[in-house]
């Protein structure tokens, strides 16, 4: 499990190390999902400057992944600012949100995803439609 999300952060990892490269080479961080159907979780990894990748943990969300590809590249998302991650939980029509921290991030609450318009009914793989 770790060698798949370890392939998936590393393609991430080098498209954010393209931008990183544009904006000074500062260090910052790779989130994915693991979708895992028993228990889903955030994958954390950190960035170096230079755009290496170091595995730091997972975090439950509280919610269920449907234990196959979710097909979307915003079933985990950042707020602007960087202090607050979302993540879909797909298996079980939820939403958790987290708190970024220096340490990780700490899970603040897990939500219905129809209180945000969604619902899996009216999503397919590639998009979801309101």
């Amino acid at each position: 499990m770790k060698k798949i999300l370890f392939a998936i952060a590393a393609v991430v990892a080098a498209f954010a190390a393209q931008s990183a490269s544009a904006a000074n080479d500062t260090p910052g961080a790779v989130y994915t999902l693991t979708n895992a159907a028993s228990g889903n979780a955030v994958a954390y990894f950190s960035r170096s400057a230079q755009g290496a990748l170091t595995y730091v943990g997972q975090f439950a969300t509280g919610g269920n992944g449907t234990g196959a590809g979710l097909g979307s590249q915003s079933a985990i998302a950042l707020d602007d600012d960087g202090h607050e991650l979302y993540a879909v939980n797909a298996g079980s029509d939820t939403v958790s949100a987290f708190a970024v921290r220096p340490w990780g991030l700490q899970l603040q609450f897990t939500f219905p995803s129809a209180a945000c318009g969604l619902s899996r009914s009216r999503c397919t793989a590639a998009s979801c439609t309101s």
